[in-house]
């Protein structure tokens, strides 16, 4: 377990304290990265999350994070004490925007004043790497991160009892414009293909209870999707829903 520094002498985690007050903690962190997705070229989200809830709503790390060259430094101090405290179950959670080209990179990663990890990222064409050597503190949900390619097309649709048609009509329907995808199964930050059923899990998971998944290849321009989408709207009504989201990190429904 890690434990941040006693940094406020006395100060509970639940006693009302100024926004720039920070506070011990003892708990893992949680690291997994995802992929910034559009235009801009390669970005990447680290995800911090704290492995244990709290109550109190509001908390976050105190860090500092910085790139020198092809070294990427993270300190985390502690925690950040808001305002004020309520609710409960409230997970600390902080994303990180990376900028990075293709290559390896060293990343340390410092908890506290004696806590240290020292890890290596890499970034390719298709995939990223983040590894540690020792993970004193941490937890990182997934080393391996499969790059979204270009063409990529993802969601769901939601249809009460008509769902197993109304995901017929999506399949059916997206083969005049597309292909099925051929993806290998694994973490794609934000969806994921278990090697178990290679059944698309999105990430975060839909609020809707009952839904079905699908993973596509567009052929051609995305403008396609909004076409498909209200294609799909003027044939089900308000009876089905559908969400779609495209490499480039677009959403239509």
């Amino acid at each position: 377990m890690t434990f941040f520094a006693l940094l406020i002498s006395g100060c509970s985690l639940f006693e009302q304290a100024s926004p720039d007050l920070v506070i011990n903690i003892d708990e893992d962190i949680i690291l997994d990265i995802r992929e910034h997705l559009g235009i801009d070229g390669n970005g990447f989200y680290l995800n911090m999350t704290s492995q244990d809830s709290f109550e109190c709503a509001g908390l976050e790390y105190d860090y500092q994070f910085n790139r020198r060259g092809q070294v990427f430094y993270l300190q985390i101090k502690g925690l950040k004490n808001p305002s004020s405290c309520s609710g409960e179950n409230h997970h600390v959670m902080n994303d990180l925007f990376i900028t990075a080209e293709n290559g390896v990179y060293t990343f340390n990663l410092d908890i506290g004043p004696e806590i240290t990890n020292q890890g290596v990222l890499t970034i390719e064409d298709d995939l990223v790497n983040l590894a540690f050597n020792e993970n004193h503190g941490i937890l990182v949900a997934h080393e391996k991160l499969f790059r979204i390619p270009q063409g990529t097309v993802w969601g769901f649709v939601s249809g009460g009892e008509q769902l197993e048609t109304v995901l017929s009509w999506v399949h059916e329907n997206f083969m005049d414009i597309g292909d099925e995808s051929d993806l290998k199964a694994g973490y794609y930050g934000h969806f994921e293909i278990p090697q178990s059923d290679h059944v698309l899990k999105i990430i975060p998971e839909p609020e809707q209870t009952r839904i079905k998944t699908f993973v596509f290849h567009l052929n051609g321009d995305e403008s396609q999707l909004q076409n498909f989408v209200d294609n799909f709207s003027g044939n089900f009504g308000e009876s089905a829903l559908i969400e779609m989201t495209s490499w480039t990190g677009k959403t239509y429904h």
